[in-house]
């Protein structure tokens, strides 16, 4: 009995490993964030989005673990965020509302299911 166990106890840690993958870079999903204030899109936000989460990190950059911005002149709203993995990730924005001239912040959760594809997601920000 003790010479099943050992083999068997292997084989689950072999598949458990092998069959979960961590949130991060690395995968087949792109997500397209357009940053909107009250409905408006704005253009040239960075976004940053923090992997294996659905609660805010917090404000600071530095709490997040990679960025992305829009690659378009000056009309371009859509932030292309590419390469992710199935799982949990937050999206926080930082840009700029020029017809206020205040900063705008926000952020939302989101959950990727798929090993591959394509999310549109709006992302609300705020002064």
């Amino acid at each position: 009995m003790k010479r099943l166990i050992f083999p068997l106890l292997i084989l689950v840690v072999i598949l458990s490993l092998t069959t979960c993958t961590k949130p991060g870079l690395g995968g087949k999903n792109t997500v397209l964030v357009t940053p909107q204030h009250h409905g408006r899109n704005i253009p040239w936000v960075v976004v940053y989005i923090k992997f294996g989460t659905q609660n805010l990190p917090g404000t600071s950059p530095s709490n997040y673990d990679a960025s992305f911005t829009t690659t378009g002149g000056s009309d371009s709203v859509v932030v292309t965020v590419s390469g992710l993995k199935e799982g949990d990730y937050y999206f926080y924005g930082i840009g700029f509302d020029s017809l206020i001239m205040l900063p705008v912040t926000g952020g939302l959760p989101i959950t990727l299911k798929n090993s591959s594809g394509t999310t549109s997601l709006n992302l609300p920000i705020t002064e």
